[in-house]
């Protein structure tokens, strides 16, 4: 027993100063003596529940448990600056082709870190070279701290598994994370048990031919407002936008809030016309500022190839709308999305047709807003196909979070104030 209280006590001893230097080289908050300690109690204890596991199955999890406290959380960290959350356990599962295709883009940013966390996953596996006796009370303690995990993160209202604190260690986090994951984001997804009311509206009743006959909606990807010059950007990104902004016809071209913080939130929210969470049942070179530019640009140059094109029409009964489907959050270090700031939720908006009536209508909808809605664009659009759709304003609305049942939380705006609110 000495001899494996003292190969724990190593274990973790190096384990603790791989978390305290993995935390130096890649400027994340250092930890406080207190949470030193809880570090290297929590890591004691995991490792301790390895090494005496009697069966196979147990220590396979276990393994597996600490392998994703200390890799996915590295990798995650690498790309968004914060610790892996339950419901990003449930993104990576549902969009796994995407995941794999944007962290292969971003492997010389997250090689090393991935490399240090397979590194330490190797150390403590290589506890089980000391394994002499084994307890059945080790496959019980794991079993009931895991247990116990889910069944209180079912109906938790704490944050720890939505938003863990960087100050928590890996593990730390990922047992609060991987608890959410399982306990509430799983169940709540799978069996729909969302809390958030099922918002419903009546199908738009047709009224008359509309307004117009050709509507032309080009839907960007991932084009924040932050980046364009016409908002305040340094740089020139979109030249024919702010061209366009300056027409003496006077086109609706402004900021305006997405309907969430992803694509697969925003584009079913935007194109079914739902302006609340949970609405289902209705419906190269240089660095990466450089690169994000450049795709803003070679956008706005297509922008404008279908624009001069739509302007040789010789009717003029076409109406143009360009959006994005939600923001980007890029900085020299950090390219993300799905965050709250800014960056990831306001995105470009412009309108504009040469019938006047339309274009009337347009100015009368928009103009009064310093910031639009997806909402009011897609109810403005359905209004003019000719359907009984009030056009929405732009005095309140709101932005789904990572999930469309609003489970991750929504942004609500009121008056131009934003209030990040998570489910009771």
């Amino acid at each position: 027993m000495k001899k494996s209280l003292f190969v724990l006590f190593l274990y973790s001893s190096l384990l603790t100063a791989s978390e305290i230097a993995y935390r130096f080289v890649f400027g994340i908050e250092t930890l406080p003596a207190a949470k030193m300690a809880e570090t290297f109690a929590l890591t004691f204890v995991i490792a301790a529940l390895y090494l005496f596991a009697r069966y196979k199955a147990t220590r396979l999890l276990i393994a597996v448990f600490f392998a994703f406290s200390i890799i996915a959380n590295n990798v995650h960290y690498a790309v968004y600056q914060s610790w892996i959350t339950g419901i990003n356990y449930w993104l990576m599962l549902k969009e796994i082709t995407e995941v794999g295709g944007a962290g292969a883009s971003m492997l010389d940013k997250l090689w090393l870190p991935a490399l240090w966390g397979v590194l330490e996953v190797m150390l403590f596996c290589s506890l089980a070279k000391f394994r002499r006796k084994t307890h059945f009370s080790a496959d019980i303690l794991f079993a009931f701290l895991m247990l116990m995990i889910f069944v209180r993160s079912f109906d938790t209202k704490q944050e720890h598994g939505i938003s863990p604190k960087p100050t928590y260690s890996r593990i730390k986090a990922n047992y609060f994370s991987f608890g959410y994951f399982v306990g509430r984001v799983l169940p709540y997804q799978l069996f729909d048990l969302s809390k958030i009311p099922v918002f419903k509206q009546p199908a738009p009743s047709r009224i008359g031919q509309g307004s117009i006959q050709n509507i032309v909606l080009i839907m960007g990807e991932s084009e924040s407002a932050a980046h364009l010059k016409l908002f305040g950007y340094g740089r020139e990104t979109s030249p024919f936008l702010t061209q366009l902004s300056q027409a003496d016809f006077k086109p609706i071209v402004k900021q305006s809030y997405s309907a969430g913080f992803m694509t697969a939130v925003s584009l079913p929210s935007f194109f079914n016309v739902i302006p609340h969470a949970n609405g289902l049942e209705q419906i190269s070179g240089g660095d990466i500022v450089d690169k994000y530019d450049n795709t803003i640009h070679k956008t706005d140059q297509m922008i404008q190839t279908v624009f001069e094109q739509l302007q040789k029409q010789p009717d003029g009964n076409w109406l143009f709308a360009y959006t994005s489907d939600h923001g980007q959050y890029v900085r020299q270090d950090i390219y993300n999305q799905g965050t709250v700031q800014p960056d990831s939720y306001l995105v470009p908006l412009v309108l504009y047709s040469p019938d006047k009536a339309v274009q009337q209508a347009a100015n009368q909808a928009f103009a009064p807003c310093e910031i639009a809605f997806h909402q009011q664009l897609s109810t403005f659009l359905i209004h003019t196909l000719g359907y009984d759709m009030p056009v929405s304003g732009c005095r309140e609305g709101s932005v789904t979070g990572n999930l469309i049942t609003g489970d991750a939380g929504s942004l609500n705006i009121r008056d131009g104030k934003a209030e990040y609110v998570y489910p009771q």
